[in-house]
């Protein structure tokens, strides 16, 4: 089974709709744009301090993560 990422316009265009839908309506173009620019930039800056605080050692791998939360709640340890 594969799983489709959403291209960027396919991700804004559920932006637009979701703003819509929410009472987003009164909003200009511009001012849309600059919203979903703040979201991503947010985002972005997310990932960015995960990664600084792995470097840091302030983290553990998925591997370990996996295997105690498999372990906890008696899942397989087989990924197939």
């Amino acid at each position: 089974m594969t799983t489709h990422l959403p291209t960027d316009a396919e991700a804004f265009a559920r932006f637009l709709n979701a703003q819509i839908g929410t009472g987003g309506t009164d909003k200009s173009p511009e001012e849309l744009l600059r919203i979903w620019r703040e979201v991503h930039a947010e985002a972005i800056e997310e990932v960015r301090q995960g990664i600084r605080n792995l470097d840091a050692g302030l983290g553990k791998p998925f591997e370990e993560v996996d295997l105690a939360i498999r372990e906890e709640f008696g899942f397989s340890n087989k990924t197939t």
